[in-house]
């Protein structure tokens, strides 16, 4: 990369994004869709630098993890089967990703306020 290049990311934002859940509508079901389009993923976090972002996305996948860990065994206490909701929460983490604020795939994106 040269210089220029790098100074220019520099410049830019980045946005942490991940695939949107959705339910199917034959079943019911949660599933990952990951085939939408990159501007219809659900934007997670807005960061100075791809760094910051990355170390976003580390620490919502160990959080995603240990929430899949405590959801299997309340599951397995209860003798049941992991909630879908779960899994599919937890695969969406794995998918997360950073992207800069100037992609031209993002066009007309609207981002929402983290949820408190």
């Amino acid at each position: 990369m040269k210089a220029r290049d790098a100074a220019a990311l520099a410049l830019v934002g980045w946005y942490l994004i991940l695939p949107p859940v959705h339910r199917r509508y034959y079943d019911n079901k949660p599933f990952v869709d990951k085939q939408t389009s990159i501007r219809n993923w659900e934007v997670r976090g807005n960061f100075d630098s791809v760094t910051d972002c990355a170390k976003a996305i580390k620490q919502s996948q160990i959080n995603a993890q240990h929430q899949r860990e405590a959801d299997l065994e309340k599951a397995a206490r209860m003798d049941a089967n992991i909630k879908d909701e779960s899994t599919a929460t937890f695969q969406a983490t794995r998918l997360m990703t950073c992207i800069p604020q100037d992609d031209p795939r993002l066009k007309d994106i609207i981002v929402r306020p983290d949820p408190e």
